[in-house]
């Protein structure tokens, strides 16, 4: 709330990074939809419940919609570094973001945004000039972009992750089931590896 409208009228602000903020859904919507006329990077989260057993990871809810105004995303002209990794964007989130313009966007990380192929499809309708490194790891696509096809939409395109855990199961064990080290090895494996 407050915070955030204190942050949009610095105008000279480069990086934000307001994950683990717990934004509500009102504070996520009033971040996308401001104008960040310098803004290169930002990394944005959005409050989800969790609910835990003995054995790990059950379940995740989100405690309220995420809806999208015409201005979401439109105030981002410098953007270099886009992470909404976790953010639930689902398909239309995904079409507001391809109808932008983003003529300097180099990293895009949409790991976990809930797209599945429809979001996929979403971003495929939009143009990426500059993008270099997309992140759409953990969105249940049944089929998933490949490097070749994604260069179509993203000519400079190098780096492409995709990759599912879609089942309950699988994800109990890649998402916190906890070892006598705390977290098992696979998880252990997946925290240490790069998010680009």
């Amino acid at each position: 709330g407050p915070a955030l409208t204190a942050l949009s009228q610095r105008r000279g602000l480069r990086v934000l990074d307001v994950r683990n903020c717990s934004l509500s859904a009102a504070s996520f919507t009033l971040l996308v939809e401001a104008t960040w006329p310098a803004l290169t990077s930002l990394c944005a989260d959005f409050k989800m419940v969790v609910s835990y057993s003995v054995g790990g990871l059950i379940s995740t809810q989100n405690p309220e919609e995420l809806a999208f105004g015409a201005d979401a995303f439109a105030g981002f002209p410098e953007l270099e570094e886009l992470d909404l990794s976790d953010v639930p964007l689902c398909a239309d989130g995904a079409r507001l973001l391809a109808r932008r313009r983003w003529p300097r966007l180099r990293v895009l990380r949409l790991r976990n945004a809930y797209l599945e192929d429809a979001g996929a499809a979403e971003l495929a309708s939009g143009y990426w000039p500059a993008l270099e490194r997309l992140n759409l790891l953990d969105n249940c696509m049944r089929a998933p972009p490949t490097l070749e096809a994604a260069r179509a939409w993203a000519p400079a395109l190098a780096h492409l992750k995709t990759g599912e855990i879609c089942e309950e199961s699988e994800r109990v064990v890649r998402y916190g089931a906890r070892g006598a080290n705390g977290y098992d090895s696979e998880a252990s494996e997946v925290s240490r590896g790069s998010e680009d």
